[in-house]
């Protein structure tokens, strides 16, 4: 339940940034409107637009093929069914879309 909470929540925030102000623009807003992303978080698909699938090596995992054999499970979410998206972590959160919305 929690899940749907947070990517509803996801969702309404997706909806109101993507809304038009309906304002007029000055000069000092010709450049783009982003946040910094920490090169740490998984933001998107494939972690970063290069698709490169691994996070940068100055990242503070802790893992390593020496550390790899002591992983345990940390948390577990059942859904209600199969989830094919991919999730994206931004700072200490995990977001999963899922065919339930």
């Amino acid at each position: 339940m929690r899940g749907v909470v947070v990517l509803g929540a996801a969702a309404a925030l997706l909806l109101a940034a993507c809304s038009s102000g309906g304002g007029e623009r000055s000069a000092a807003d010709d450049g783009p409107d982003t946040a910094p992303v920490d090169a740490c978080d998984w933001p998107m698909w494939g972690q970063s637009p290069a698709r490169t699938f691994a996070a940068p090596s100055d990242c503070p995992t802790g893992l390593s093929a020496a550390t790899v054999g002591d992983l345990e499970e940390e948390w577990f979410f059942n859904t209600e069914d199969v989830v094919s998206a991919t999730p994206v972590v931004v700072g200490d959160t995990v977001y999963v879309g899922d065919w339930t919305g």
